[in-house]
């Protein structure tokens, strides 16, 4: 389960770990000291988009980040600088330490005007 704003998201699944994240798009001003947990790699992606495309990345990146570290049950004791995503056949996948590139798919969805959202899955069981 996430909410943020006026928007709540729920995600269910039988036999996989999955994780769900929304948030509302809205200005941080603290955004770029925000954006030091991430990745280097994403990081360097979202300050090289054009300051208007900022923040929609920044959100995107974000919910994705949470979704993931949701359905491992870490949450935010494990850093987001441990692990990155790579866009890949329109999900992403998840690399990092302690991470088995291809075991996790992020899907980013818009749940509504002015808002992100991710869903993530394992793909085995654990």
């Amino acid at each position: 389960m996430s909410h943020s704003h006026k928007l709540v998201a729920f995600a269910f699944s039988r036999d996989r770990l999955l994780g769900v994240d929304v948030e509302h798009l809205r200005h941080i001003p603290e955004m770029e000291q925000l954006m030091s947990y991430f990745h280097p790699v994403e990081r360097e992606g979202i300050l090289r988009l054009p300051s208007d495309e900022q923040q929609q990345a920044f959100f995107d990146c974000w919910t994705r980040k949470e979704a993931f570290v949701k359905a491992t049950g870490e949450g935010l004791s494990r850093p987001l600088d441990s692990f990155f995503m790579e866009k890949q056949d329109g999900s992403f996948t998840v690399n990092g330490a302690g991470i088995r590139s291809g075991d996790w798919k992020i899907y980013g969805f818009t749940p509504g005007r002015g808002y992100a959202g991710a869903v993530a899955i394992r793909r085995e069981r654990p």
